[in-house]
């Protein structure tokens, strides 16, 4: 179980916390693919989707990330990766209404 208190002393536990954007956007899939039985490398592969739907948020971030996991076994600090993203999806570069030339 996970504890935070925010700047206004608002306090809660859960089995998963998130911070930030990563409240708004992250922690709904976090709680999606969260089970008692998740092994590191997948609770990696979902941190890792979660920051590429940050990074699509704010594309003037940095897509590099260094993820580290806590076990029983100890730390482990993994290298700086880079996300891999996608960016010639047709909206992605036509925009969300691709050739409308309206003012709305």
């Amino acid at each position: 179980m996970l504890s935070l208190v925010d700047l206004f002393g608002t306090a809660y536990s859960s089995d998963v916390l998130a911070t930030g954007f990563g409240l708004h956007l992250g922690l709904p899939l976090l709680r999606n693919a969260h089970r008692p039985d998740i092994t590191v490398a997948e609770a990696k592969g979902v941190l890792e989707n979660i920051l590429k739907v940050l990074y699509y948020r704010d594309a003037r971030t940095n897509d590099v990330v260094q993820l580290a996991s806590v076990t029983a076994a100890g730390v482990e600090i993994g290298k700086m990766t880079k996300l891999k993203t996608e960016w010639g999806y047709k909206s992605f570069v036509e925009g969300a209404r691709g050739g409308d030339e309206s003012s709305w």
